[in-house]
C-alpha cells in the first residue's frame, strides 16, 4: 500500500465523511455538511491510499480565533497504522493559531489530551414526556419568519464565533425544517 495522500475534499466527497460518521453511530446531521463547507471550503480533508478513501476529518475555521473539528474517522481496516495522526495533524495545521473545539469520542480522549485539548463539558442527555406550553403565551413559527440577526444573536450566546453564513445556509437547506419558539413576543428557542 502506498503513502497516505491528504487533500481538500471536493464538495461531492463530503458525503463519504457523513456516511462513515453515520456508520460509527454518530448523528452527523441531515444535509448539514454542505452548510459547514460554505463557511470554510478548505476545512474538509480526505486521506487516500492508492486513490481510495482511507481517512476523513473536518476543521472548519469560523473566524480568526475559532475552529471546530469533526468527522475524524479512519477506515476500520486501516486503523492503528498512523493514518489518523497524519490527517489529524493536517487539520490542526489548517486551524493555525485558532482555538479548536470538538465533540470528543470517549475512546480518543487520551489522544485529544496529548494534542493539548482539555475537556470543557460532559454531554447530558434527557428524555421524558414534554408538557405542551400555554398556547396563549407561546407560538411555534417557521424560523425563516424570525429576523436572521435575532437568530445569530441567540446563537452567539452558545457558539464562540459568528456564523451567519452557516446559519443562513442551514435554515434554508432543502430538507431542513427549522422552527422557532416565540414566548411573549421574544425568541425563546429554535432548531
Amino acid at each position: 500500500m502506498g503513502e497516505l495522500r491528504i487533500r481538500t475534499m471536493r464538495p461531492d466527497e463530503i458525503s463519504i465523511a457523513v456516511d462513515w460518521a453515520a456508520a460509527e453511530g454518530w448523528n452527523p446531521g441531515f444535509r448539514d455538511a454542505p452548510c459547514f463547507s460554505l463557511v470554510d471550503p478548505d476545512g474538509f480533508l480526505i486521506g487516500e491510499l492508492d486513490s481510495a478513501p482511507a481517512a476523513t476529518i473536518s476543521c472548519v475555521n469560523y473566524s480568526t480565533s475559532f475552529a471546530f473539528l469533526g468527522f475524524y474517522i479512519v477506515r476500520e481496516d486501516l486503523r492503528g497504522r498512523g493514518h489518523g495522526l497524519r490527517i489529524w495533524n493536517a487539520a490542526i495545521a489548517h486551524a493555525g493559531p485558532r482555538v479548536i473545539g470538538l465533540d470528543g469520542v470517549v475512546a480518543q480522549q487520551q489522544n485529544y489530551r496529548k494534542s493539548g485539548f482539555k475537556r470543557a463539558y460532559a454531554n447530558v442527555r434527557y428524555g421524558g414526556t414534554v408538557v405542551a406550553p400555554d398556547p396563549q403565551r407561546v407560538s411555534v413559527v417557521p424560523l425563516n419568519d424570525v429576523p436572521l440577526a435575532l437568530v445569530a444573536a441567540d446563537d452567539a450566546t452558545v457558539f464562540p464565533a459568528p456564523r451567519i453564513q452557516f446559519l443562513r445556509a442551514w435554515i434554508g437547506s432543502p430538507g431542513h425544517v427549522a422552527r422557532a419558539l416565540v414566548r411573549d413576543d421574544r425568541l425563546a428557542a429554535w432548531g
